[in-house]
């Protein structure tokens, strides 16, 4: 007899105790040991209990077995001190107390004595989920059969100096190189299949991709907790060189490893654009096909946080860990050809606000940071969205990092986060709503939560009004507008709140933007292409004319 400890992440463990010299583990009815999650197989493992010892072999499952992190290719000896991992199980084996003593040699079988069958041993089932074809879902009181013995008492445990360590599961310390990226990708060809030493980079599925994209995070954060990465640039560069290495992203690779390349524009599978110190040129090389760029595309994103813009399937943004924004359109946003635009020169201070790239030494951070200190509400405006994002993020970073702030779209994509911001998205929608999510319907309930700062982003021309109903008259906060800010701005604003079905003029417009916001940001491009600050104005009214006062210029 011999007894398997199952437990589930995040769950209960189970004792499970077993007479049988061989136990099958899988997702289905007819295993011994039923585990049914999606990452199981049917006949995902077996293992073999003979002579005290256990044998485990994998059967060809899809996402393996593994022994202490490593994933096993034949029949492998198991100790009692190893962790065994299928799927979102760990599982760990005890032999019986008289199996630990020395027993006599056994008896070999006599063919002629004919010994009745042992009785049948129901399936132990570990949680309660099962795959929706399945029929032979267990009731609770199924998960473990009435059949089964209580469990003996266990033998005297020796003390603790004296207990064999269990090795740790397999992580980036395991290789024997100190190079980090190399430590990751030894990893990585241990615990994934398809990635083989001599040849990476590897197409692979988004599914795979994603994959990748968790364990590299994983091994990461173990490297920042054991101090071998700071939490800033570091960490996101490591990951984002891991990825490139070992993913297949075919010529997207190599420019965004080029750091003279600032924007990637893709039209089409043959025809790339590439933009260095504000020269555009067109790429000497393309995708394979347009399968080939969409593929690309989403293996690009997996495991990331993206959303759908606007709402519409297929017209996806998202930020790679090391700081460039993705915005791509794919089926079925897109009908034919994939496309996207990447940006590489948004900031790429990813962390905790240790490195303001873009804001570090700029005189704009001066006004930026006696405006943060009282409170004031800014208006960010600017001609190029994803440029309006990246100074957004910076300034929100030089927000103290203990203040109560609710973010309103788009958090995760611009990277900062704290012990005290809370993230609204549109994308939290329940599917049946009548009425669809959006920027604006969610402002009132972030004020009803009464935070320090607020800060809304990806603001469309129907959330201004909503923007401005939020803003006036509240401390502290930061919005983001589809405002060109080059001309005049209370006309423009008039224009969008028009077009966004209110009807206002531009006195009154600029009576709006008074009451609302105090100091707007207007953002443009260097002579490099990078984004910058070119201008703060101060808001003001003088008699009925729209009279802001320039407090900053470039």
């Amino acid at each position: 007899m011999f007894t398997i400890i199952v437990t589930e992440k995040g769950g209960n463990k189970q004792r499970l105790e077993f007479d049988e010299e061989v136990v099958t583990i899988g997702r289905v009815q007819g295993n011994q040991i039923v585990l049914p999650r999606g990452n199981v197989s049917k006949k995902h493992a077996k293992l073999e209990y003979s002579g005290g010892e256990f044998r485990l072999t994998d059967l060809n499952s899809t996402n393996g077995t593994y022994i202490n992190g490593r994933r096993i290719t034949d029949t492998t000896l198991v100790k009692q001190s190893d962790s065994v991992y299928v799927g979102e199980f760990i599982l760990a084996f005890e032999r019986s107390p008289s199996d630990l003593a020395d027993a006599p040699a056994p008896i070999p079988s006599n063919p002629r004595h004919k010994m009745p069958p042992p009785p049948r041993r129901e399936a132990k089932t570990i949680g309660s989920e099962m795959p929706e074809h399945s029929t032979n879902t267990p009731s609770e009181d199924e998960i473990f059969s009435s059949s089964a013995k209580e469990s003996p008492p266990r033998a005297p445990r020796p003390p603790a100096a004296q207990r064999p360590k269990a090795p740790a599961p397999a992580s980036a310390k395991d290789s024997g190189s100190g190079d980090p990226m190399e430590q990751m990708i030894d990893v990585l060809a241990r615990q994934v299949k398809r990635v083989e030493r001599g040849s990476i980079p590897v197409k692979l599925d988004e599914g795979t991709a994603g994959k990748i994209r968790l364990i590299l995070r994983d091994l990461a954060r173990d490297m920042v907790t054991s101090g071998k990465l700071s939490r800033t640039g570091e960490m996101g560069d490591l990951l984002g060189r891991v990825f490139r290495a070992v993913v297949d992203l075919g010529p997207m690779a190599p420019w965004l490893e080029d750091p003279a390349v600032h924007e990637i524009r893709i039209v089409r599978s043959d025809s790339i654009w590439l933009r260095k110190s504000g020269e555009w040129s067109e790429a000497p090389v393309g995708f394979t096909s347009e399968e080939s760029l969409a593929e690309i595309l989403k293996c690009l994103g997996a495991g990331l946080a993206w959303r759908n813009d606007e709402g519409v399937p297929g017209l996806v943004r998202f930020r790679l860990e090391d700081g460039p924004l993705v915005l791509a359109a794919l089926s079925p946003a897109c009908s034919g050809n994939p496309t996207a635009t990447i940006y590489k020169n948004i900031s790429t201070s990813l962390s905790n606000g240790a490195n303001l790239d873009m804001m570090s030494e700029d005189p704009a951070r001066e006004v930026i940071e006696k405006g943060i200190e009282a409170g004031s509400r800014f208006a960010v405006v600017g001609a190029i969205m994803p440029y309006r994002l990246s100074v957004l993020t910076d300034m929100v970073r030089l927000i103290p990092s203990l203040a109560f702030l609710v973010g309103v779209e788009d958090l995760d994509i611009m990277g900062f986060s704290g012990p005290g911001c809370v993230g609204l998205t549109t994308g939290g929608s329940r599917k049946g709503d009548d009425q669809p999510t959006t920027v604006g319907s969610l402002l009132p309930r972030a004020n009803d939560l009464s935070p320090d700062w607020i800060v809304s982003s990806t603001v469309g021309w129907a959330d201004i009004a909503p923007v401005i109903a939020c803003a006036t008259n509240r401390r502290g906060m930061i919005a983001e507008l589809p405002l060109s800010g080059e001309g005049l701005l209370d006309e423009e604003l008039a224009a969008a709140m028009v077009a966004g079905g209110v009807p206002v003029t531009g006195p009154h417009a600029a009576n709006l933007l008074v009451n609302a916001f105090e100091l707007i940001v207007i953002v443009g491009c260097s002579g490099d292409g990078k984004p910058e600050i070119s201008k703060i104005l101060r808001t003001g009214v003088l008699g009925d004319e729209w009279s802001p006062k320039t407090v900053f210029k470039r």
